[in-house]
């Protein structure tokens, strides 16, 4: 297997492919002498005696060889056991709490490692223009589609501050967790909380204290499993550290999303994916001032398909850390860091509630455009949340692949 960084359609080894194409009458699937017919599923197919419930397969740009209504199940990679597709086209939106499914179509099965995951069975599967999917719940999503997965909308599977995405800081993230900031008893000033770590190290706390004597939380670990094809959530950041008041949360990890099709897999130029990181919490203010909390880790977006096609946004970015409160009047805590977002754009720290000289904004979360951010030092006061790392985004696709849009971090493609 060959695996590429891809930035855009210009790199040598991208895999041209041609406009997806969908049939509307019998005339229009014509192979040579050969007269097929146009399926329901908007597919041409031609008569083939060895597909043994409908005598019919699907052609080239219209399944890549399947037979039609073929009941054979299909093991996609990361699940432990075949699937069965069904006939159904589902049309995504709302919200999904993968701890409580929809009956229809939806079930749990096993990963490859053991861990549990919510499987969206389906011919076909899009999210409309203008409409947006939100899942939440402890289990990352697998959709599984035998025709295509279409994405002219937007699936949201991100942190939201302390609210992880589906399968975000799962048990087996812990290693990744940002550090909790810590706190000087003496002069009841405290630092921020560390960034989540995915990908690469999430970033240090702000340190804290009259002469920044107090360290901030410890930067979250690259996973060890960081660029494998493993369906992992993001880790949360570290909680600020803090005297008397309530400690700011550290952001959320980004959720795990798996897209699988024997056909396409098409993100609209209008659509997208975000598994970003959540905006860590800022700095309370009650008797005493705290830090900020960290930024949490994007998650984790694999799609597996014959050809796949971006013209939108593929988004795994970190969250950006808490500012540190830096006062002790109230409601003058520090603001929270912005969640990943579905761009290049990195997540800004949280700035401050009310500029003073004892506080320090938080660090900005990991992007494509440069990596997460420790807050700067500033004496006398409390430190910012350090900024969330980036998860990752990695791409199977063995009969083409076209990069329009843009992808956050880069993803990693395997054109096989």
């Amino acid at each position: 297997m060959r695996w590429f960084v891809f930035v855009g359609c210009f790199v040598s080894a991208c895999t041209p492919i041609p406009e997806l194409f969908e049939c509307s009458s019998d005339a229009q699937c014509v192979r040579g002498v050969e007269r097929g017919r146009c399926e329901a599923s908007k597919r041409c197919s031609l008569p083939d005696q060895a597909c043994p419930q409908s005598g019919r397969r699907f052609f080239a740009l219209s399944g890549q060889g399947a037979c039609v209504d073929d009941p054979t199940p299909s093991a996609p990679p990361l699940l432990a056991e075949a699937v069965f597709f069904t006939n159904d086209e589902v049309v995504l939106s709302g919200t999904i709490d993968t701890g409580a499914l929809p009956t229809s179509g939806w079930d749990v099965r096993l990963q490859a490692n053991g861990a549990s995951v919510a499987v969206l069975h389906a011919a076909r599967v899009t999210v409309p223009s203008g409409q947006t999917v939100r899942f939440v719940g402890a289990l990352p999503v697998a959709i599984l589609a035998r025709d295509a997965i279409i994405v002219d909308g937007v699936i949201d599977a991100s942190g939201k501050r302390a609210t992880p995405g589906p399968g975000g800081d799962a048990p087996s993230t812990a290693a990744s967790a940002g550090g909790s900031g810590e706190v000087d008893a003496a002069t009841h000033t405290s630092s921020g909380g560390g960034g989540g770590g995915h990908q690469t190290a999430g970033a240090a706390g702000g340190r804290g204290g009259r002469m920044d004597e107090v360290v901030g939380g410890t930067a979250g670990l690259a996973a060890a499993d960081a660029m494998s094809r493993t369906l992992r959530g993001g880790s949360r950041g570290g909680r600020g550290g803090v005297d008397t008041c309530q400690a700011a949360e550290g952001g959320a990890g980004g959720g795990a999303v798996f897209l699988f099709s024997p056909g396409r897999v098409v993100i609209g130029a209008a659509g997208g994916i975000n598994v970003g990181g959540g905006g860590g919490q800022g700095g309370p203010s009650c008797v005493w001032s705290g830090g900020g909390g960290g930024g949490g880790s994007g998650g984790t977006l694999l799609i597996d398909a014959a050809e796949v096609v971006i013209a939108g946004t593929l988004a795994a970015n970190g969250g950006g850390g808490g500012a540190g409160a830096g006062t002790r009047a109230p409601t003058m805590g520090g603001r929270d860091g912005e969640d990943g977002a579905l761009s290049s754009r990195a997540a800004t720290g949280g700035l401050l509630g009310v500029p003073t000289a004892s506080a320090t904004p938080g660090g900005a979360g990991g992007s494509r455009e440069a990596p997460p951010r420790t807050p700067p030092s500033r004496a006398l006061g409390d430190g910012g949340g350090g900024g969330g790392a980036v998860g990752k985004i990695l791409i199977a696709a063995p009969a083409g692949f076209r990069l329009e849009g843009l992808s956050s971090p880069d993803a990693l493609v395997s054109v096989r």
